[in-house]
């Protein structure tokens, strides 16, 4: 009875003991200090951002392929900061553009161009078909060129790669408006270029309005990271737009009079773009061929480089 009894009594102890134990690493845990767990989070937080921009840097140094670039962003641009978050973004598209020459010199090696034209009929590419390449060192190029974030296109009877700005939207929630929407302009252009084979594929009227929605960018982000991309693809699209192309010119062969369809496209332009760059000189434009009686011949077009030039004049002054 007695060894029952001082059982029971240490068995309570220990409850008790226990109990006491947690009652004061409760105590403990409740009164730690919320400023504090709050900075050591953010230190924490400092740390793994300044290792994502470490790793990230010696990438860059060690001229790593845009694939390499592209893994590392996917897996850690939710982690950066938004300021490293855009450099990231703008450092894999200069590495794309760097790398391009070198994978098109690699696309024209030996009989690489004849051995996709094969496994992909009538120049169209599909990246589901990539496992059909049985040149081991091509299937790894094309491979690692479509993680670059790159897309194979075709032109002219040959492949070659071309950056894929609809792949590079998939960031576009960590980067500025400013990116966004410059990788937007890119992705339109390249999706859908305005020229082929030296004639026109898309409208006049959707010619114009890209101009004109160019120049609301370049006007808006005056002091903006990629103007001096945008700028240089507003002035070839002017020069487009106010010449055509040599199988899309703006006159007709017969009789060197201006094309109707272009001609409304101008009257047009200058109505909807009455306070901007692109309508202003459209309209002076239009002015040199009417005064032409409507022929296009050197007498309009030796205005066109001008007529470019100041309005490349115009949008740098706004900045």
């Amino acid at each position: 009875m007695k060894k029952k009894y001082l059982l029971l009594v240490v068995g309570l102890i220990l409850i008790i003991s226990v109990a006491g134990c947690t009652v004061k690493a409760n105590k403990e845990k409740d009164g730690e200090d919320p400023k504090k767990v709050e900075e050591e989070m953010a230190q924490v937080e400092k740390r793994e951002k300044e290792k994502i921009e470490r790793d990230f840097e010696v990438l860059i140094k060690e001229n790593s392929e845009p694939y390499k670039l592209a893994k590392y962003i996917d897996e850690n641009i939710s982690k950066a900061s938004p300021e490293f978050a855009e450099k990231m973004v703008i450092e894999l598209e200069c590495m794309q553009e760097s790398y391009a020459i070198h994978y098109m010199d690699e696309f024209f090696k030996e009989d690489r161009q004849s051995t996709l034209a094969k496994v992909f009929p009538n120049y169209e590419f599909d990246s589901n078909k990539v496992n059909s390449i049985e040149d081991e060192e091509l299937k790894k190029l094309v491979t690692n060129i479509i993680d670059g974030k790159y897309k194979i296109v075709s032109a002219e009877g040959a492949f070659y790669p071309a950056i894929d700005y609809n792949a590079l939207n998939g960031y576009k929630q960590y980067i500025s408006d400013e990116m966004a929407e410059y990788i937007n302009i890119m992705a339109i252009h390249l999706d859908n270029p305005p020229m082929r084979d030296a004639g026109l594929i898309i409208s006049w009227d959707d010619l114009a309005d890209r101009l004109i929605n160019i120049e609301k960018y370049l006007r808006k982000y005056v002091d903006g990271v990629k103007s001096e991309e945008i700028t240089r693809l507003y002035g070839e699209y002017l020069v487009m737009y106010m010449q055509g192309g040599d199988n899309t010119p703006i006159y007709n062969r017969e009789d060197k009079k201006i094309i109707e369809d272009v001609l409304n496209s101008y009257k047009k332009t200058i109505s909807n773009d009455k306070e901007g760059i692109t309508g202003n000189i459209i309209s002076k434009y239009l002015k040199v061929i009417e005064e032409n009686n409507y022929i296009i011949d050197d007498v309009v077009t030796s205005k066109i480089i001008d007529l470019n030039t100041e309005a490349i004049g115009n949008l740098e002054e706004h900045k």
